[in-house]
């Protein structure tokens, strides 16, 4: 018994050492009420939209702000947008279209409640269509929601829309909420399909659970088609070109992939990135990484060099979206490795690095003044090098200084000009690579 608990705190220990890629924003808020019974505080939905996170769950409360069910994060400083919305129950499902947020509240009775805020105002709007279902025994749910032209397309399991029959799958005017019917080629082909889990990009309705895309300039089935086996797709992300899929299928198009594939927006096909997780619980596309929840663990892989670069201890997650090369997590959880975080979290890979900084851990330097508004400071050993290349990014991932400087002991950079929030600093000397962290307020 002693033996195990040992081996268990060297791999702990292992795992804490290994985490030097990554950064919790710690000025990014968290869930802080104390909501446990008879359903526990957690987030359940999330959108990206600009420079701000809008989250939806079971919650009252979001760092210091009393925010019931439904809150806008700005990721950049961690401010809370006002909101003047008063919902029924926590929120299940949400989408944003042309700066409106339109969401699914649900209060566990026979009736589900949509609604629609002005991010811009904080205010509601009229747009209050119901669904419902017939069933005592089952109330209605909706599991997936996404827009497109005007159109709110609406997944789950309910039997009535605004009072008329519509099962499973609905699309609504994003004006008046009533049940759009110029999609009807689309919803007859989706009579019998599982529509669980919904995306749209360039004009593509994409349904990984059954392997499915529709066009939706004429609603017909495209040629997309990944066939993972012998288990379905259950989680997936997306970039500018490429779905990455996560699940417990072992095969993708006939060719090995163990729980993760990267697939071909057009045809479905793998590529040949095969990192073999196994099974995998949650999948999320970067800017430059991938976040991948499997077993108890978040790991995270460099899409530029196709390796993992990241590991954590987490578990309980229920959704995540990016910012650049930032992942804002939400789910039940109280703690992201060492870090007290409740249901809420934002990560951030910090540094662009190569194949050898990935094997070697980066030597840390301490920046002053830290927070700043004007300028820092650092300081490095004397060493054999005489210029020093220095590189500052953004949560985005976005390089904000690169510039090359004569070695002087002290280094004094400007950052008058930078936006506020976090940034990261690298800095290359001869075979040496050096990494630090400053925010600017």
């Amino acid at each position: 018994m002693y033996k195990n608990v040992i081996l268990l705190f060297i791999i702990i220990f292992f795992i804490k050492e290994k985490t030097n890629c990554q950064t919790v924003i710690d000025y990014f808020p968290q869930i802080t009420d104390s909501i446990s019974v008879p359903y526990p505080s957690n987030v359940r939905c999330m959108e990206i939209y600009g420079d701000m996170v809008c989250i939806g769950g079971q919650f009252k409360k979001v760092g210091n702000s009393n925010r019931k069910y439904l809150a806008c994060i700005k990721i950049t400083d961690g401010q809370i947008a006002p909101l003047n919305s008063i919902l029924r129950g926590q929120v299940i499902a949400m989408t944003i279209h042309q700066g409106y947020l339109f969401y699914t509240t649900s209060d566990q009775t026979t009736v589900i409640s949509l609604g629609c805020i002005d991010i811009a105002t904080g205010n509601n709007t009229s747009w209050q269509p119901s669904i419902t279902s017939n069933d005592l025994m089952n109330p209605p749910f909706v599991s997936s929601m996404v827009s497109y032209n005007n159109h709110i397309f609406i997944s789950g399991s309910f039997d009535h829309v605004n009072g008329n029959a519509a099962s499973q799958f609905v699309i609504l005017d994003a004006s008046t909420g009533l049940e759009d019917g110029y999609y009807n080629v689309l919803k007859a082909n989706l009579k019998s399909t599982n529509c669980d889990k919904m995306f749209i990009k360039d004009s593509i309705l994409y349904l990984p659970l059954c392997s499915l895309s529709f066009n939706l300039s004429n609603g017909q089935k495209t040629n997309w088609s990944p066939n993972p086996s012998p288990n379905p797709i259950e989680y997936f992300s997306f970039d500018n070109n490429s779905m990455y899929m996560g699940g417990g299928f072992t095969s993708v198009g006939n060719k090995l992939r163990n729980g993760f594939a990267q697939v071909d927006l057009n045809n479905g096909n793998p590529s040949s990135w095969n990192p073999d997780c196994g099974p995998v619980k949650f999948i999320l596309a970067a800017r430059s990484c991938v976040y991948v929840q499997r077993s108890n663990f978040l790991e995270t892989y460099d899409k530029t060099i196709n390796t993992k670069i990241d590991t954590w201890l987490l578990q309980g997650i229920n959704v995540m979206a990016s910012y650049g090369d930032t992942a804002i997590i939400g789910g039940q959880f109280s703690k992201l490795g060492w870090v007290n975080r409740k249901c809420l979290v934002a990560v951030c890979k910090g540094l662009s690095l190569g194949v050898n900084e990935v094997n070697n851990a980066l030597q840390k330097i301490s920046v002053f003044p830290n927070p700043t508004n004007n300028k820092i400071s650092f300081s490095l050993n004397e060493t054999n090098n005489k210029t020093l290349n220095i590189i500052i990014t953004n949560i985005l991932g976005e390089t904000v200084f690169n510039n090359t400087l004569n070695y002087q002991k002290e280094i004094e950079i400007p950052v008058t000009d930078l936006n506020n929030g976090l940034y990261f600093i690298k800095v290359q000397s001869g075979n040496n690579t050096y990494a630090g962290k400053f925010v600017k307020e």
